[in-house]
């Protein structure tokens, strides 16, 4: 009945937080996360009071988590292993364990591994290229963010190789020259181009 007065304590620490009343809604809204103990007191027109308490847990609104990682090296060779680390990724509520990991190794948009909540892989190209590696972190509320890191594979110089018969000779003799075991880490022997400068004069003598 509006005879009866009520006041509150939002934190239940004793200290009435609103003063007696007739109005028996209020609104209230906490600064930080926790449980609270809310307690309504109510009292009549002859003084007399009762007090109840109901508990109230207040949390934080999830938050997408920061994603950040490593490469190295980040330039290398198709003989490179590079290896990523991602764990110093974080989140504003899940510890960086229960976040999960996972990798677009080429940046083509294809994730090329699972979830996982290990922060850790290798992996090795195939072909001299800038690639950008991606990488995507979950949190445990399923809010989710990304980072990207170019990863640089060189393409390496071939190795010539010469063989030349005979060493000597006069000028009737037709010498052989003979480059098959020129070799190169990315390219099979059989697509090598050669050219020659029979004089070493910096003149090329043949097109390639």
């Amino acid at each position: 009945t509006p005879a009866i007065m009520v006041r509150g304590e939002w934190a239940g620490d004793g200290t009435g937080d609103t003063t007696w009343s007739t109005a028996k809604e209020a609104r209230h809204r906490y600064s930080a996360p926790g449980t609270y103990a809310i307690t309504l007191e109510v009292r009549d027109t002859g003084r007399l009071t009762n007090r109840t308490t109901r508990p109230v847990t207040v949390v934080t609104a999830n938050t997408p988590p920061v994603a950040t990682f490593t490469v190295t090296p980040a330039t290398g060779t198709i003989e490179t292993t590079f290896s990523v680390d991602a764990s110093d990724s974080s989140d504003a509520e899940d510890p960086a364990a229960a976040l999960e990991v996972r990798w677009d190794w080429e940046g083509d948009g294809t994730w090329d591994t699972t979830w996982s909540t290990d922060k850790r892989a290798e992996h090795s190209y195939a072909t001299p290229g800038v690639y950008s590696l991606r990488l995507q972190i979950r949190d445990t509320g399923g809010l989710m963010a990304e980072a990207v890191r170019e990863v640089a594979v060189e393409n390496t110089a071939p190795e010539a190789m010469l063989a030349v018969s005979p060493n000597r000779g006069a000028t009737e003799t037709s010498f052989t020259v003979d480059a098959s075991g020129s070799r190169d880490l990315e390219d099979p022997a059989s697509s090598l181009e050669v050219r020659w400068d029979w004089e070493g004069d910096g003149v090329w003598d043949t097109v390639w």
